[in-house]
């Protein structure tokens, strides 16, 4: 058989067409092997992850908890059972131009003692108007520093509560809340504000809303 320049030529056409064929396949293949081992370590993470460290470093609406697991019992059956009329007692309304204070507020040294100012400030979630917003409430002296925070009606409200010279808890009946740290102890308060209103918190091993500290949490409608 008589093999010339152009059998030559065609076969090796087809070899190279082969083997961009094969390559093709090759890269394709990996490819789809890339994708699901970044798909699988996607999935891993947001396992691992507690839902408020994802995407802005807010807690999603799901995540909230208004009677934290490390509460005992006894709180979270006493806020559950409170009656609706008893929990009214520490609702009242939003005081007219009622401001909420954002990052860049000027507050005095007196005013901070009074108003708590967000440390973070934050889209809830993407493309959201709802803001993610943290605070911090110190419990010292058998009082409450500062005694109000403000936000707006459907912010995710974040409040880092610490108890500085002995234990106290801070009882927050108008969103079913109430935590307890022992000196030294920081714990975490969190909720969406789905209703508005002027809400009372108080200490209730202190001696209830008559005798020991008492605060606002204002949700601006």
């Amino acid at each position: 058989m008589i093999v010339n320049n152009y059998h030559i030529n065609i076969m090796r056409k087809l070899l190279n067409q082969n083997k961009a064929s094969i390559q093709s396949a090759l890269t394709i293949a990996l490819l789809g092997v890339a994708i699901i081992l970044v798909v699988l370590v996607v999935v891993d993470i947001s396992r691992q992850q507690p839902a408020g460290d994802r995407q802005t470093g807010a807690p999603s609406a799901g995540t909230v908890t208004e009677t934290p697991t490390d509460v005992p019992l006894d709180y979270q059956e006493e806020v559950a059972t409170m009656p609706a009329a008893e929990k009214d007692n520490f609702k009242a309304e939003v005081p007219v131009d009622t401001v909420v204070p954002e990052l860049d507020t000027n507050l005095s040294v007196d005013q901070q003692k009074e108003i708590a100012l967000p440390a973070i400030v934050v889209p809830a979630a993407i493309g959201s108007e709802s803001k993610f917003r943290t605070f911090k409430i110190i419990a010292e002296n058998d009082t409450f520093i500062p005694t109000k925070v403000i936000a707006n009606a459907g912010d995710t409200v974040h409040i880092d509560f610490t108890a500085v010279d002995k234990s106290y808890d801070i009882m927050f009946p108008g969103y079913n809340m109430r935590q307890s740290a022992k000196a030294g102890e920081t714990k975490i308060l969190e909720f969406q504000a789905l209703h508005a209103g002027d809400f009372t918190y108080y200490c209730p091993s202190c001696g209830g809303p008559s005798m020991g500290p008492i605060g606002h949490i204002i949700i601006v409608p």
